[in-house]
């Protein structure tokens, strides 16, 4: 079968097309003829070697895609041959190929109303919005949160998900053209980081108390300066290193945290642990939500299948409004 492997990892690697064997179904296993996968942020972090858990190379990239499932191996009890599944890949990998296996615990039956490409745009950014919000957070209407890269696929999701709550929603982004996006999808202020201070415009906005929640995936700079603009006893998540490892020292840490009694989380979308009750109950949330409209996946262009590679870089370009995926023929 044909797939997209990546065999270094670099600032200039890139995916390659390769014939590779087509894989079998392992016990509680699934056979899915992919027909869409999306891309994710930590693809080209994984490209450029600066994820934080490389899988082992050579790899089939991919973290989530959705299709078709063709055969189980023994032991599955879940699904069978014909459903119609979304999955997230072991190791986030594997979907940008003809066919991917998957644990069946990692798999979701997409209902009637969700479509193929609403599959394979959703698992990542859309548990990980939920999980954000109320596994590792505990998000009530009196709240007030504030999203790095609010004009992501990731941001829309969290506004859509807090929105729905009756949360207040403030944003920050380095990319203008991606405000309407953000306020379309119910965000109440979106803060342009390249001509305003965010912790002064957050703290206004607050009247002065700071936000209840502050979700990072920025990391670098933007990590520490935002402890400035939580309230007491606020949370901060971080969950990404866009610009970068953060610097610093824990005591500093621990003085910043300590002097507003807040609380800072570092956020994995495996500790759900997929398949348990926790993971569940997150994609049962998830799905009623895309079925009956109240949350929206934005898919910015459909890629053909030979050309993955302009899609990392379209990704890469910050210029798309929603998400990128392949589709696989």
């Amino acid at each position: 079968m044909r797939a997209f492997v990546l065999r270094s990892v670099s600032e200039s690697a890139e995916v390659e097309l390769a014939e590779v064997p087509k894989p079998e179904p392992g016990p509680e296993q699934l056979l899915v003829k992919n027909q869409y996968a999306a891309l994710n942020w930590a693809d080209t972090q994984i490209r450029r070697g600066l994820y934080g858990n490389l899988p082992n190379l050579p790899v089939v990239m991919g973290a989530e895609f959705a299709g078709v499932v063709e055969r189980t191996g023994p032991g599955v009890t879940e699904f069978c041959a014909g459903d119609r599944v979304a999955a997230i890949g072991q190791h986030y990998c594997g979907g940008f190929a003809e066919y991917a296996t998957v644990p069946q615990e990692r798999a979701i039956r997409l209902p009637e109303a969700v479509s193929t490409t609403q599959g394979a745009a959703f698992p990542v950014t859309a548990l990980t919005a939920y999980h954000l919000l109320f596994s590792a957070f505990s998000l009530r209407p009196e709240h007030s949160i504030l999203i790095h890269a609010i004009g992501g696929a990731l941001g829309s999701a969290l506004i859509q998900l807090a929105k729905d709550v009756g949360t207040r929603v403030l944003g920050t982004t380095y990319s203008p053209h991606k405000i309407p996006l953000a306020k379309e999808a119910g965000a109440d202020l979106v803060i342009d980081r390249s001509q305003a201070d965010f912790v002064q415009e957050a703290t206004a906005a607050t009247n002065g108390s700071g936000v209840d929640l502050i979700i990072d995936s920025l990391g670098g700079d933007t990590l520490w300066r935002s402890f400035d603009a939580l309230a007491s006893f606020g949370t901060l998540i971080n969950l990404g290193e866009a610009e970068g490892w953060p610097q610093g020292e824990v005591r500093k840490l621990r003085d910043v945290l300590h002097s507003r009694s807040a609380a800072f989380r570092c956020y994995d979308l495996e500790a759900a642990e997929p398949g348990s009750a926790r993971w569940r109950k997150g994609v049962d949330y998830i799905l009623e939500r895309l079925a009956d409209g109240r949350l929206k996946v934005t898919i910015a262009k459909e890629f053909a299948f030979q050309d993955c590679v302009d899609m990392f870089h379209a990704l890469e370009s910050r210029q798309f409004l929603g998400k990128l995926l392949l589709k696989i023929p």
